[in-house]
């Protein structure tokens, strides 16, 4: 949208999502993209159902990736220089007005308890997941903030009717599937299908990915997004760092 554009509509807009996921190897089968294609497809058509309510920012298109370092061109921010790119984001849109923020994960390392290693790193990370730690400061500048993966959303009993285990993994048939659905011609599947062994550096499920598999995800996700954006406008979601269905 052009400023004027964005100008004529803001006063309709009740939240903003920020995408957030990773630039890393996806096996030999998927684009470096993969996670970030998948959050934004997702955010997208999400605020477009509760149209004019929610606007989608460009992405973090790089995230916590020191893991996936040893394949070529995966790229990786240290945890504090991904969670201040968020809070600047974040305070740009408090400057413009906008009250309420989802930062919408697609990367499991932006998410994890435990950051791997990396000489990389300045310094050990021991704030937490970076996605809460963002969403924790960003509440910080007077915002009402709140921070999920996407695949968090869709109900574990759901996700398993789907796929075999129902977890994302990396580049097995949950993302596979997912990928088949979005863009069919980026997915190498013959290589992916041909490998004997496990393939170092994805999970190691077998099971078939397909496009009505992937199409179904992408529904369920949509939809659980929808109802989450819906309950975090009337001020029914208060959760820094929102998983729905976490054991314990």
């Amino acid at each position: 949208m052009t400023r004027k554009e964005i100008a004529d509509r803001l006063d309709s807009v009740k939240m903003v999502i920020v995408p957030v996921a990773s630039t890393e190897q996806h096996g030999p089968h998927l684009p470096l993209q993969h996670d970030t294609a998948q959050v934004c497809l997702v955010a997208e058509e999400a605020a477009s159902r509760l149209y004019p309510k929610v606007l989608v920012t460009p992405p973090v298109a790089i995230g916590v990736s020191a893991h996936h370092l040893r394949w070529p061109m995966s790229l990786t921010l240290q945890p504090e220089t991904f969670v201040s790119v968020i809070v600047d984001i974040c305070r740009s849109l408090k400057h413009h007005g906008i009250t309420r923020v989802l930062i919408l994960n697609g990367h499991g390392g932006n998410a994890v308890e435990k950051l791997y290693s990396s000489d990389l790193y300045e310094k050990r990370w021991e704030a937490g997941p970076p996605i809460e730690e963002a969403a924790k400061r960003a509440s910080g500048l007077g915002l009402k903030a709140t921070a999920t993966s996407w695949w968090d959303l869709i109900p574990p009993k759901r996700a398993a009717e789907i796929i075999k285990g129902g977890s994302p993994g990396h580049a097995g048939e949950f993302e596979t599937s997912f990928g088949l659905f979005m863009y069919p011609g980026k997915v190498k599947l013959d290589l992916w299908r041909a490998a004997t062994k496990p393939v170092e550096g994805i999970s190691p499920d077998t099971g078939d990915a397909t496009m009505e598999k992937g199409k179904l995800l992408f529904e369920e996700a949509v939809k659980n997004l929808v109802s989450f954006l819906e309950d975090f406008a009337e001020d029914r979601v208060d959760d820094v760092y929102y998983r729905p269905y976490k054991e314990g």
